[in-house]
C-alpha cells in the first residue's frame, strides 16, 4: 500500500466515506492487513505525525507511530527514538546525545533501516520530515 499525497488529500475530503476496516475485516483474501508505520521526527513534526496517523486510522488502518528524532522527544509515540537507535550496530550511544546533528541524523538513518527490516508486521511506511527526517526515513 502506497499512500501518495494525492491519495492523502482524498482521505481529507469531507465527502469521502470511510472504508471497511481492513484490520478488522481483512483483505480480499480474508487476511489481516498489517499496520501502516507513520515515521518522522516528533520533536519538530509531532503535530503533523499525529494528524497523519489520525487520517490513516479514520480509514480503518492500524497505525504504528515511530519517532526517529535525535533531539528531545515528546511522549505518545509507539516506537521511541531509543528503541530505533538500539538497532544501530554500535548501539544507541552512537545515535542519541550527539552534538553534531549531521552525524546523529546519519546514524539514526542506519538505525532506522535496521529497525524497519527487523519487523515482520509492516504493511506500509509513510514518512514526513524536513531535511533531517526525510533523510532518515528514505
Amino acid at each position: 500500500m502506497l499512500l501518495r499525497y494525492d491519495r492523502l488529500k482524498k482521505l481529507q475530503s469531507p465527502d469521502s466515506q470511510p472504508a471497511e476496516s481492513p484490520t478488522q475485516g481483512g483483505d480480499a483474501r480474508g487476511e489481516r492487513v498489517k499496520p501502516v508505520y507513520v515515521v518522522g521526527t516528533a520533536d519538530t513534526k509531532g503535530e503533523e505525525l499525529l494528524y497523519l496517523s489520525g487520517l490513516i486510522k479514520a480509514r480503518g488502518c492500524e497505525v504504528v507511530r515511530v519517532d526517529v528524532g535525535t533531539a528531545r522527544s515528546p511522549d505518545g509515540f509507539d516506537v521511541t527514538p531509543a528503541m530505533v537507535a538500539a538497532h544501530h550496530p554500535d548501539g544507541a550511544g552512537a545515535v542519541l546525545g550527539l552534538s553534531d546533528r549531521g552525524t546523529a541524523v546519519a546514524a539514526m538513518g542506519e538505525a532506522f533501516r535496521r529497525f524497519i527490516v527487523s519487523r515482520d508486521d509492516v504493511g506500509a511506511v509513510i514518512g514526513i520530515g524536513g531535511g533531517g527526517g526525510t533523510s532518515i526515513v528514505t
